[in-house]
């Protein structure tokens, strides 16, 4: 009997243990009230801003030291040219995305539609502008360089969009876990690309990964 008293005994600690330990994912994972909302999404949003800022600023001065000033400002140049038509491929959707979702719950579906279809517009509106600079680019590495970069603005226009309807459901830490998961294959991707090829080509085909 003291046998099975210790068995049930330990059963029932194990249970609570368990218990314990799936409230604490809970607080990180669920959304449970308006305050640990609100404390989730910093933590999240702090945690993959923080590690992913780390983490490519080790890839950048590995980078620089690797391929050196010439295809290192190639590679540079190209990136900053996509980000700015970036800029105007949103031009404040996805933050109203956000706003109108969030406002009434029967007409979500309706609401998601009218701005996929609006984004669709704007970012072909933005490719077409940031592919028109092929025609001045003469450098053929660059050429090369700036058609992924070309590439993964489309990737990255539909991945602002689903992340914007993650945020809409307060679940920042499906972006945050996302953003620190691209920071860590990116990096590793592109220093094991320099390491082997010492290609900036190369190393633009890691971003796009």
């Amino acid at each position: 009997p003291r046998t099975n008293r210790h068995f049930f005994g330990s059963i029932v600690s194990s249970q609570k243990l368990i218990s314990h330990t799936s409230m604490k994912f809970d607080i990180l994972f669920k959304n449970l009230s308006i305050r640990q909302i609100l404390i989730k999404n910093t933590f999240w949003l702090a945690a993959a801003q923080l590690s992913s800022k780390l983490i490519k600023f080790f890839l950048i001065i590995f980078v620089a030291r690797i391929l050196g000033p010439e295809q290192y400002g190639l590679f540079t140049y190209a990136s900053y040219l996509i980000g700015f038509f970036l800029i105007f491929s949103d031009l404040g959707l996805n933050t109203l995305l956000i706003r109108e979702y969030q406002k009434e719950r029967s007409t979500q579906d309706q609401t998601v539609s009218i701005f996929f279809w609006l984004k669709v517009v704007v970012s072909a509106l933005g490719f077409a502008g940031a592919a028109s600079l092929l025609f001045f680019i003469k450098d053929q590495t660059l050429i090369l360089i700036y058609s992924i970069w070309l590439a993964m603005f489309c990737m990255t226009t539909i991945r602002e969009f689903y992340v914007s309807i993650a945020r809409a459901n307060n679940r920042m830490e499906i972006d945050s876990i996302g953003t620190i998961l691209d920071a860590c294959i990116t990096t590793a991707f592109g220093i094991s690309l320099l390491i082997a090829t010492q290609s900036v080509v190369l190393l633009t085909l890691s971003y796009a990964f």
